[in-house]
């Protein structure tokens, strides 16, 4: 139903985060890993509002 889902908390974030850095670590190896955790790290800071690791940007997708 529209409107009734509350947002996503810090957890349920990091637990999206973590299922994805597994599935790649599975596809495409540990550079891949190292790279999204990279873009991850830079996406928490920025959701933190850290204006020192806001201004870091994610890799780009290949």
């Amino acid at each position: 139903m529209p409107g009734t889902q509350s947002s996503p908390t810090r957890d349920d974030l990091n637990d999206a985060i973590r299922a994805l850095m597994d599935q790649v670590f599975e596809r495409r190896g540990v550079q891949a890993a190292a790279d999204l955790d990279e873009c991850a790290r830079s996406w928490q800071a920025a959701y933190t509002r850290d204006p020192v690791r806001r201004a870091c940007q994610p890799p780009p997708v290949p």
